[in-house]
């Protein structure tokens, strides 16, 4: 229901930056998805820069108009 809510406005995050910590698997890349999906700016931040570089990818890939930023 939360989530619902959150997202159901397309137009309320695009051209926002969003910063998730702990994306690369589970919610947080589920999260990550959904704002890229809104054309949010999204910020990945993660200990293993290879799963961030493989999180990365596959959002940019699925999303072309998101940017997205790994730390």
């Amino acid at each position: 229901m939360i989530m619902q809510q959150l997202f159901a406005t397309s137009s309320r995050f695009r051209d926002q930056s969003v910063v998730i910590a702990g994306e690369t698997n589970g919610l947080g890349r589920a999260m990550a998805k959904q704002f890229a999906k809104l054309e949010a700016r999204v910020f990945l931040i993660g200990r293993d820069p290879i799963q961030l570089t493989i999180a990365r990818d596959e959002i940019q890939y699925e999303f072309p108009l998101c940017e997205v930023i790994t730390r």
